[in-house]
């Protein structure tokens, strides 16, 4: 379909009143999850890297 709403092939009116606009769709709470697992795993790992460095240069 092209954008005046007619067949590309046969240039026929397409009845487009049934296409709908779809909400957006949402990430899964399991997304989320892994996401804030994923920094807090990395906020821990820049912890122990400033421990680290701490107790190695000073």
């Amino acid at each position: 379909m092209v954008a005046d709403s007619n067949c590309p092939e046969c240039d026929a009116a397409l009845d487009t009143a049934d296409l709908k606009e779809r909400p957006p769709v949402k990430a899964p709470w399991h997304f989320w999850l892994m996401v804030i697992a994923a920094v807090g795993y990395l906020a821990w790992r820049l912890v122990e890297a400033l421990i680290w460095a701490i107790a190695n240069w000073l």
